[in-house]
C-alpha cells in the first residue's frame, strides 16, 4: 500500500514557521492599514485587500498544479445567498 503524502505530518519547523508567518502579516495588515486609512477613504482600502486577497486565492490552485474547481449551481446558489450577509 502506497502512502498519501496527506498522512504525514508537517514538521515542527514548518508549523512554527507558518505561525509566525501568519502573525507577521496580521501585524503589518494593521500597520499598513492605519498608514493608509490617513491616506485614502477607508472603502477604497478595504476594496483594494479584497481585490489583492483574491487575485492571491485564485493564483494559489494553478501555483499549485491544481485545476480551479468547476461551481455548481448549488454553490452558486450558496455565494450569491451569503452575499447579502458579508459573508463571502
Amino acid at each position: 500500500m502506497s502512502m498519501s503524502i496527506f498522512c504525514t505530518r508537517p514538521a515542527p519547523v514548518l508549523v512554527f514557521g507558518a505561525l509566525i508567518m501568519v502573525q507577521v502579516l496580521f501585524g503589518v495588515n494593521y500597520g499598513v492599514s492605519k498608514v493608509l486609512v490617513e491616506n485614502f477613504p477607508p472603502l477604497v482600502w478595504a476594496s483594494a485587500q479584497a481585490i489583492i486577497a483574491s487575485a492571491i486565492m485564485i493564483s494559489l490552485p494553478g501555483s499549485a498544479g491544481r485545476k480551479h474547481p468547476q461551481p455548481t449551481a448549488s454553490s452558486l446558489l450558496l455565494w450569491s445567498a451569503t452575499r447579502f450577509w458579508g459573508s463571502s
